[in-house]
């Protein structure tokens, strides 16, 4: 007889954890709508646009179900939810907007300094710039490989590569 209840109560949704899940999902929104606008103003392809909406959908489906159904039903969204792992679409999201744009603008930036180190002014201090030349020659392979994994569909790897170029140098 208490298998029945302990059933029932295993459906029951603690107000906390709803309460955080609505709040997650809450925040996917917030990153969704401005992802979507980070990609209109970056033309990214209409794919990405795509998988905005259709998260856009599905995160709205759940926080309707949270905010008015049993809590059986409650429950079964709240695995959904989870098991959807959703921070970690929105996170490769991210990184297919991100990426190229900061892959163009690291690119001018090494061509600016290329340009720079050649200059007759730069020659005239008399410096040794076969370091420095060797430095961009690195960060320019670098840049490629991002780009590399970029193309390969290895969107958090290149973000995290892209990351170490601009925190370390390469």
């Amino acid at each position: 007889e208490s298998g029945g209840e302990e059933d029932d109560l295993g459906d029951e949704v603690d107000p906390r954890e709803l309460k955080q899940v609505l709040s997650e999902i809450k925040r996917l929104q917030g990153d969704v709508k401005r992802l979507t606008s980070q990609a209109k103003k970056a033309k990214v392809n209409g794919t990405v646009a795509q998988e905005l909406e259709t998260m856009s959908q599905e995160l709205a489906g759940f926080a309707a179900i949270l905010a008015g159904a049993e809590d059986a039903d409650k429950r079964g969204a709240i695995e959904e939810f989870r098991d959807g792992e959703y921070f970690e679409k929105i996170n490769e999201i991210r990184a297919k907007i991100e990426v190229p744009q900061s892959l163009k603008k690291l690119a001018q930036a090494v061509k600016k300094l290329e340009k720079s180190l050649k200059t007759k002014a730069v020659k005239a201090l008399g410096l040794n710039l076969e370091g420095a030349n060797a430095a961009v020659a690195e960060i320019k392979q670098k840049i490629q490989a991002v780009q590399e994994l970029f193309n390969s569909g290895e969107y958090e790897d290149a973000r995290a590569e892209l990351r170490e170029i601009y925190e370390n140098g390469g």
